[in-house]
């Protein structure tokens, strides 16, 4: 009986050990996707405020049609 208890307490202790091993993986690579995911989003809001201000402002358009220009 002894034998069969303390391969359980071997098999449980790999288990938790493969366990922690999991989550502290799943924690590095959330970091690196947070990380990856806060510099999209500053690049982005860089992008679009440049792009913003190189808009024309909003108005009637004149139209551009080919043949106007006979």
């Amino acid at each position: 009986m002894r034998i069969l208890h303390s391969i359980g307490r071997a098999c449980g202790k790999g288990l938790r050990s493969g366990v922690e091993g999991l989550i502290a993986g799943l924690d590095s690579l959330t970091r690196v996707v947070g990380y990856a995911s806060d510099r999209f989003d500053k690049h982005w809001a860089q992008r679009t405020a440049r792009l913003r201000s190189r808009r024309r402002p909003a108005g009637p358009r004149p139209l551009d049609l080919p043949f106007l220009h006979l």
